[in-house]
């Protein structure tokens, strides 16, 4: 996980997902170095991963992140990403 800070730095954008469960959930976009959007209930990988990178003053939406991240990518607007956090099961 140290590697996804400095890449973080250094990249375009960096779009961080959350691959517990059935489905991804996008919890982290930065963009030039600069965090803007980040899940309010992140995870302790992604403070540790994040941790020194400024936030942009208004951070994007889940909604906006999504769409620009969808765009950006070409991605099909059918890809399905989790909205919520699941439990995980045993």
């Amino acid at each position: 996980m140290d590697n996804a800070g400095r890449v973080a730095r250094v990249a375009d954008v960096v779009y961080f997902l959350d691959n517990a469960g059935l489905q991804h959930r996008l919890v982290a976009t930065v963009w030039e170095g600069t965090i803007i959007f980040c899940d309010s209930s992140q995870a302790e990988w992604l403070e540790r991963a994040t941790a020194g990178l400024p936030r942009a003053p208004s951070l994007f939406s889940r909604d906006e992140a999504l769409s620009r991240l969808l765009e950006a990518e070409g991605l099909s607007g059918d890809l399905r990403v989790r909205e919520g956090q699941s439990a995980y099961s045993a």
